[in-house]
């Protein structure tokens, strides 16, 4: 726009300088057409001074020949003054035409300026827009780098996710070869679900057929329950005779227990067949039976001893060696003893606290058994 503006004005002022010179020429014109006027004014005044008095012939001719030599001058003159009156007049034209294109060429200027001036007010407008701007683009690039950053950084998680979505698709791949056994598998279920559904319906069948005979034993069962509470109320009242039986028991067979082991040590001493049949750890007598049933601890210090924990080793000649471990709880008061029968000896001798040693194997008479606490 600025351009064109400027184009402009170099056409006014070239258009305003053609002004100037064709006001020049036309004033020039204006004197020659005046000087022309007076030389002829002058020539005819000079001539007529001449011959104003008594002309003769000849010069009356050299008047008719002035005369029409004059006039050849003047019409030359005269088309000489048209032409240039002509070219005047066209200069004329050509200048008012002039002068208005100079007019609206001053207005366009004028206007121009206007949109100069608005234009410069623009541009200024527009360098402070820039500076905005370039602070603008300055700061989208720094954010445009920060962003560029997290890309780079969700790009990095992106390919982790993407890695993390090939496991998932291979595992997906892998389930659906699973569900595709399933679904065979389901098939196969199916079929037999039917099988089973018939064999159900025949079991229904059957089922009402066993109801009606279970409700007949129901009935049966109901009077048969009215008897059993009868001998639950029968065994309860046994139950608690036999506490008390197995009360007085307890307290008999502690009263007899001193006998008992009064009488074991008698057996021992009069069978002398066995070997090592007694030995002592600690305060605790190990005694073996001669007669094959049972292996005896008597605790004869004056304290309690703890077994819990304890290993009693049997070996019968050169037999396996055959181990008991005393429960964690178990002890051994003092003046006590415990002992420890094999399996299938007679009850009748055993009391309350007797222990049964499943593994303890039977021995005869002369056979060499050693027995030890540790």
């Amino acid at each position: 726009m600025r351009l064109q503006l400027e184009n402009k004005t170099e056409e006014v002022d070239k258009l305003t300088v053609d002004n100037k010179k064709l006001e020049e020429e036309k004033e020039l014109l204006q004197k020659i057409k005046a000087e022309l006027e007076n030389q002829v004014a002058a020539s005819k005044n000079s001539f007529l001074s001449r011959f104003s008095s008594n002309p003769n012939k000849q010069q009356k001719m050299e008047v008719e020949s002035v005369k029409q030599e004059l006039e050849k001058q003047m019409k030359h003159g005269k088309d000489q003054a048209e032409k240039f009156l002509k070219e005047i007049e066209e200069v004329t034209k050509k200048n008012k035409e002039l002068e208005k294109k100079l007019k609206e060429e001053e207005m366009k200027r004028e206007s121009a300026e206007k949109e100069l001036e608005q234009l410069r007010k623009k541009l200024d407008i527009k360098e402070i827009h820039q500076q905005e701007a370039e602070m603008k683009r300055k700061e989208i690039s720094e954010e445009l780098e920060n962003q560029r950053v997290e890309l780079e950084n969700k790009t990095v998680a992106l390919d982790q996710t993407k890695r993390h979505a090939d496991d998932l698709l291979a595992e997906n791949r892998k389930r659906e070869q699973e569900i595709w056994k399933l679904q065979e598998e389901n098939k196969s279920i199916r079929m037999i679900k039917a099988m089973l559904d018939d064999k159900l319906e025949e079991q229904i069948n059957q089922k009402e057929k066993y109801l009606k005979e279970i409700e007949e034993v129901t009935n049966k069962n109901k009077e048969w329950e009215k008897k059993l509470k009868e001998e639950e109320m029968k065994r309860e009242t046994a139950e608690k005779e036999l506490e008390e039986l197995t009360r007085k028991l307890n307290i008999k067979s502690e009263e007899i227990k001193p006998e008992q082991t009064h009488l074991h040590n008698s057996l021992a001493n009069l069978n002398g067949g066995s070997s090592d049949s007694q030995e002592t750890s600690g305060d605790i007598t190990v005694e073996v039976d001669p007669n094959n049933n049972f292996i005896c601890l008597r605790n004869e210090s004056d304290q309690d001893k703890p077994l819990g924990g304890r290993q009693l080793k049997v070996q019968i000649n050169n037999k396996k060696l055959v181990t008991y471990t005393f429960k964690p709880s178990m002890e051994l008061k003092t003046g006590k003893s415990v002992t420890l029968w094999r399996p299938g000896c007679d009850e009748g001798f055993t009391i309350a606290g007797d222990l049964v040693w499943k593994d303890l194997k039977s021995w005869k008479s002369g056979d060499r058994v050693q027995a030890s606490l540790q």
